[in-house]
């Protein structure tokens, strides 16, 4: 590896971080209550298959979309983003702390190591980043 690479675990964190800033920026000023409010998918025309996607807030991010387009991000809405942002940011601390057993990672004060087939597992969405190396792949 050569000594500016990039190691998986501040891949991982990069590339969740990038996520959490992309789902915040979408919210804008959709939360209600301190949390982020859910989306939801409607339909507007049966027939030929359209529907609007609505923040939380009732504005509508999605004005035309396919119903199976509308579905999905209403399904991928920003709340849920942010969710499994934390969810995988644990996931790579819990290796870091030695809290996790890992055949690789347990009790190694350096964190989680590259060889760590949970972390080659969350980084894979990401393969198509130019940072991600190809060694990584599980």
């Amino acid at each position: 590896m050569p000594e500016n690479a990039m190691k998986l675990a501040d891949f991982l964190l990069a590339m969740i971080a990038k996520d959490e800033a992309m789902a915040r920026a979408a919210l804008e000023q959709d939360i209600v209550d301190d949390a982020p409010a859910r989306w939801r998918d409607e339909p507007l025309d049966l027939v030929i298959g359209m529907s609007r996607v609505w923040a939380g807030t009732g504005q509508a991010v999605v004005p035309h979309a396919y119903h199976h387009q509308g579905a999905h991000i209403a399904r991928h809405d920003p709340a849920r983003v942010l969710a499994e942002c934390e969810a995988k940011r644990r996931i790579v601390e819990i290796h870091g702390n030695g809290d996790a057993w890992c055949d690789y990672c347990a009790g190694y004060a350096e964190g989680m190591q590259d060889e760590c087939h949970t972390g080659r597992l969350l980084a894979l969405p990401y393969a198509d980043h130019p940072d991600y190396r190809e060694e990584w792949k599980p």
